[in-house]
Order: structure tokens, then sequence, then C-alpha cells
């Protein structure tokens, strides 16, 4: 069965062209429309009825949210923001779960574009190659709001939270416990929230007059089974760390499992501090210390800022930086000097 992409294909033009020539919208040729049309004719292309009933209404009702993973729960208390507002807003939602899968990026973003979502909040998984995707897509017309992560070469209005101070902090509480070896789990280095992390973590070392060891670095990939490996990496050490940042959530629990599986105790043999405060954190056995990130906010202010988009398109772009709260626990208490 053909469908949008294919007609584009056969008309030589773009997908959000064929969108709007099919929709009897404004700013498509007659030359062009008939060429839609005719490609549709020739291969028996039908829109959905889900997207036939969006262009019968506003399409200012629609929009987008694309995230990188419903497991993490940060994630989740996000989309509670996204959700509450749009609702209150009357908005339309399309919702897609990329799981830091630039491929099934790709497919949401055309899906929504093709269901004519008026603006899209974004997640991006990778800096470098989104970037001129998610630009060529604005100058289609659809507003761009990006969440927790930058790209490369193009600004877009964003919603962060200060990543670098966050981790800094946390690494700075593990130093005042007397902590000099410490270790952190890498995330993916595509990822702005993965970068800002580690830089934290290396000021705060780097301040406090600690040398920077590559081997306390393993790559961790954002994810729970990264995280597993790069954790039995540091524990194989001779000299290994006395305590660990870990960036996010999922690594976190792939981390937590590895202390355990060595027979290691949190916080006697290694201490622990988690990017994201979870509704689990205080009830770990220890409690984790924890940087927490207002989640909720977060996704409320990237609907207002995608709504601001939608009625100002030639606004210049901004970037909303939301702060952190380091929430101190068992699991960073003072090394075991026995």
């Amino acid at each position: 069965m053909a469908n949008i992409k294919d007609v584009a294909e056969r008309a030589g033009v773009s997908v959000s062209t064929v969108s709007r020539a099919l929709a009897g919208k404004p700013y498509v040729s007659s030359k062009v429309r008939k060429k839609v049309l005719q490609a549709a004719e020739e291969l028996g292309y039908r829109p959905f009825p889900s997207a036939q009933r969006l262009r019968s209404q506003s399409p200012s009702q629609l929009i987008g949210l694309l995230i990188s993973g419903v497991l993490n729960s940060h994630f989740n208390a996000i989309i509670h923001g996204v959700s509450d507002l749009a609702y209150t807003h009357r908005l339309r939602l399309l919702f897609g779960n990329a799981v830091g899968d630039v491929e099934r990026e790709q497919y949401y973003i055309d899906l929504m574009r093709s269901e004519r979502a008026v603006g899209l909040i974004v997640n991006p998984q990778d800096r470098g190659r989104d970037g001129r995707y998610l630009h060529e897509l604005r100058q289609s017309g659809v507003a761009v709001v990006l969440l927790d992560s930058t790209v490369n070469d193009y600004a877009f209005d964003c919603v962060m939270v200060n990543n670098r101070e966050g981790a800094y902090r946390a690494v700075r509480h593990l130093i005042e416990q007397g902590h000099t070896r410490i270790g952190t789990i890498v995330g993916k280095r595509t990822v702005t929230t993965a970068l800002e992390r580690l830089q934290g973590y290396i000021d705060a070392l780097r301040e406090a007059s600690i040398s920077l060891d590559e081997r306390y670095m393993p790559n961790g990939e954002y994810e729970q089974e990264g995280a597993y490996q790069a954790m039995q990496a540091l524990l194989r050490l001779k000299d290994r760390p006395t305590a660990v940042f870990v960036p996010n959530e999922p690594m976190t629990i792939g981390a937590m499992t590895a202390i355990r599986e060595h027979g290691l105790r949190i916080p006697d043999d290694v201490a622990l501090v988690s990017f994201d405060e979870t509704p689990w954190s205080a009830q770990v056995n220890p409690p984790l210390t924890t940087v927490a990130q207002p989640t909720y906010a977060m996704g409320r202010e990237a609907v207002r800022l995608l709504l601001r988009r939608i009625n100002e398109p030639n606004a210049p772009p901004i970037t909303v930086t939301l702060p952190t709260e380091l929430i101190i626990r068992e699991s960073s208490h003072k090394p075991n000097r026995s």
C-alpha cells in the first residue's frame, strides 16, 4: 500500500508539500498540486482516516512529542507536564518513543509531519545529525522546540536543566565526604546532557586538584547494560574508585547491580550519587543521593515555548535553563577507613 512518502517521491516534492497539496492549503502552486494529485491517483494513495479527520479541524490543535525512552522515569514526568498543559489549551498530542534510535526518531518525525502537526517537542537522539533534519522541518513551517538536549549548527527554542552545575555539585559533595578516587560512567557522547554532566564531573575534580584518570571514566552509553559493564570494569581495578557519579537512572540500576554482584556495600565500599531523582530513590537500601531535575516543569515549559513559537514564528530562539537540586541521602556517606 502506497504511503505519503511514495507520493512525494513520485511527484518529486517533499512530504510536507504533499500534505499541503492534498489538504488544499495555500503556498502550493497549481502545477505542483496537479503533480501531487496525479501521483496520488497513480499510486492509489488514500490518507488514513485519522489524518482525514484532523484535516477537517484546525491544524493548530495538534502537536507532537518525541522522547528517547519511556522506561526512564525522567521522561514519564516530562510527559505528564506536556500532557497537562496541552490539555489546558485543548491541544491534541501525538507521542513517539525513539528509544535512542535515530532511524526510529526520523520515522516518528515524518509521521507527525504527515499528520500535519503544527509543532513538535523533540528530545534529539544525535546532536550532530539531528540539527539539519530539524532545521528542514522548521523551514517547512513546523514549529520545533528541543527538550533536554541541543543540536550542532542550528539554534532552536530549548528547555534544559543546568546539567553541568548539577554534576559539579554532586561530585563536589563526594569530595567533601573525603573521596579522592572518584569515578563516573560516561553517557552517550552524541547527547548534550551526557557531555555537560561529564564536564561538571571534570570541573569538580580540577577545582579540588584531583588528577583526571581515564580509567575512571568508562563509557556506559546511557544504558543499564552499558553501565553494568562499565561498573564491572571500574571494580576490577586494583585501585578502584571509592565513589562513583552515575549520570542517569537506567545507568544507576546497572551500576548498583554490578556493585552488589561483587559483594560490595554502598556506601561502605563504594559511595554512589545518581543524576536523576526517581520514585524509588528514597526507597532502596541505602537510599540514594541524587541530583533532582524539575521534570514536570520541563514538560510544561516546552509546551509554553512551542505555543510562543507557533504564534511568533519569527521570534529569536530562546533557551530556558532550569535549576537542579542535590538531595543528600545515605548512599554517599564518607568512605570506610577501616
